[in-house]
C-alpha cells in the first residue's frame, strides 16, 4: 500500500512541511521539478512563531499565497512595543510610519492555520505532499552524491525514493546536519521557552494590534504577548535553558 502512495522517484525531496519546506516545495514545483514533501506530523498541528514581520510579505506575494492569507481572518499586525525590566513601555514601533521606513502591516497568525494554508498551496502548485511520513535516511552513492531517501509511514513501513536533491527543512530537528555531524550549537545563548494560549483573553492594548515584548526584572528572560485571533492570545516566556527547564524562575 505504501508504494502506491509514495512515488518511486522525484527530482527533489523536501524534508519537513513547515513554512520553509512548503516555500521550497512551491518554488521547485512551479519550476517543473517533480517535488515530494515528507512531513512527519499531520496538519493542522500547533507551533510557536506566530508574530510575522513585514519582510515576509514579499515572500507570500512571490509564492502567490498572499491573498489566501489576507482572507484567513488573521489579526492585522501594525507594529511592536517593548517594556523594560522596570516596566517602562517604549513608544510603539508602527511599521507604516515614514520614520520607520513606511513598511507594510503584516499579521499575527495561528500557526496551525498558516502552515496548513502554505502546505496545501504547495500541493496546488504541483508538489506531492505526504503527511505522517518520517525520513529515516538520506542515501549517498559511491561518490558521496545524494541518490535517494528512505522513509517510513505512521505504521513503520519502509520505502525508498530515488532522488538527486534533498532539501532539509526539518527546522530545529536539523535532520541532515545531525546525520552528517555538522550541526553547531550557539554556546552564547542557550535559551528555552514555555508557552500557552489564553482564550477569551483581554488584550493588553485597546485598538492597536501589536506584539508586546516585556523584559523580566533579572534581564535574562522576556515575555511575548501576541494576539492571534479576536479572543485568543499567545503568551510565552523565554530565558536561559537551565532556569526554564528546571523551574528555577524565582530570580526572573
Amino acid at each position: 500500500m505504501i508504494k502506491k502512495i509514495v512515488p518511486d522517484s522525484a527530482d527533489c525531496v523536501v524534508i519537513g512541511g513547515g513554512p520553509a519546506g512548503s516555500t521550497a516545495a512551491t518554488m521547485l514545483a512551479r519550476e517543473g521539478l517533480k517535488t515530494v514533501v515528507f512531513e512527519r506530523s499531520r496538519f493542522p498541528r500547533p507551533h510557536v512563531g506566530e508574530s510575522l514581520m513585514p519582510a515576509a510579505n514579499a515572500v507570500f506575494k512571490e509564492l502567490g499565497v498572499a491573498e489566501k492569507l489576507s482572507k484567513a481572518g488573521f489579526p492585522n499586525k501594525i507594529g511592536v512595543q517593548f517594556a523594560s525590566r522596570s516596566g517602562k513601555e517604549t513608544s510603539p514601533f508602527i511599521f507604516g510610519r515614514p520614520e520607520n521606513g513606511g513598511l507594510e502591516d503584516t499579521w499575527h497568525v495561528e500557526r496551525s492555520v498558516l502552515d496548513q494554508i502554505l502546505l496545501e498551496h504547495s500541493a496546488e502548485c504541483g508538489a506531492t505532499v505526504l503527511e505522517g511520513f518520517r525520513v529515516q535516511k538520506v542515501i549517498f552513492g559511491e561518490d558521496n552524491e545524494v541518490v535517494g531517501v528512505r522513509v517510513t509511514d505512521d505504521a513503520g513501513n519502509p520505502v525508498e525514493v530515488v532522488t538527486s536533491l534533498v532539501v532539509d527543512a526539518s527546522g530545529q530537528q536539523s535532520f541532515l546536519a545531525n546525520k552528517l555531524g555538522v550541526k553547531e550549537f550557539d554556546t552564547y545563548r542557550k535559551n528555552a521557552s514555555i508557552w500557552t494560549y489564553y482564550d477569551s483573553a483581554v488584550s493588553m492594548f485597546s485598538d492597536q494590534v501589536l506584539t508586546l515584548i516585556a523584559q523580566t526584572e533579572c534581564g535574562d528572560c522576556w515575555f511575548w504577548h501576541i494576539p492571534i485571533s479576536e479572543n485568543r492570545v499567545s503568551l510565552g516566556l523565554v530565558g536561559p535553558r537551565e532556569e526554564i527547564l528546571t523551574g528555577d524562575l524565582e530570580a526572573a
